[in-house]
C-alpha cells in the first residue's frame, strides 16, 4: 500500500499541468477554443465577366465586439477560404464591381469546416449620370446609350 501511493505521487509530478480549459466547456475562453475555417464560392450573375470575380471583397464581421473583421478574394474560379477564425457569429458579405451579395450570418463552431457553398452575387442597380459628346467634342444629340446588359438604354437628348 505504501509503494502504491509513492508511484502515483511519482506519476503525478511527472505529468504536465492541466489546462482547465476545455472546448466544450462554456467557461472557456473564446481564443483558447480551436479555430474554425470556412469555404464558399461566388456565383456571379449571368453575362458577368468572370475576370472582375478577382475584384469582389469578401468580408467577415463579427456580430459581438471584440473580434477582428477578416477580408478575403476569391480566386478566378470564384473560390475563397477563411481559416483561423475564433468562434463566434458573423456576418458575411461581398462587394465588388456592379455586384454585391445579401449578408450571410454563419455560426462559427470551434474546429469546424464549414461549407457555405455558393453565394450569390447580384448587380447593383443604380443611375447612371453624363453627357454624350462625339468625337469632335459637340453634344452628341441622339446617340444611343446603353448599358453592358443591354437590358435599359436611353437616347441623348440635344444637350447630349
Amino acid at each position: 500500500m505504501r509503494y502504491s501511493f509513492a508511484i502515483l505521487a511519482l506519476m503525478m509530478s511527472a505529468c504536465a499541468p492541466i489546462d482547465a480549459t476545455h472546448p466544450l466547456d462554456p467557461a472557456t475562453p473564446r481564443d483558447k477554443l480551436p479555430k474554425a475555417t470556412i469555404e464558399a464560392f461566388l456565383r456571379p450573375p449571368p453575362r458577368f465577366d468572370t475576370e472582375l470575380l478577382l475584384n469582389v471583397i469578401i468580408t467577415l464581421t463579427p456580430v459581438e465586439d471584440g473580434y477582428r473583421t477578416l477580408e478575403t478574394r476569391a480566386d478566378e474560379a470564384g473560390a475563397f477560404v477563411f481559416e483561423d477564425i475564433t468562434p463566434g457569429t458573423y456576418r458575411l458579405y461581398c462587394q465588388g464591381n456592379g455586384v454585391e451579395s445579401d449578408p450571410v450570418l454563419v455560426d462559427v463552431i470551434a474546429g469546424s469546416v464549414i461549407e457555405l457553398g455558393e453565394i450569390l452575387l447580384v448587380p447593383l442597380v443604380g443611375t447612371i449620370r453624363g453627357t454624350a459628346f462625339t468625337v469632335t467634342g459637340e453634344a452628341a444629340s441622339g446617340a444611343i446609350i446603353s448599358a453592358d446588359d443591354n437590358f435599359d438604354s436611353t437616347i441623348a437628348d440635344a444637350e447630349g
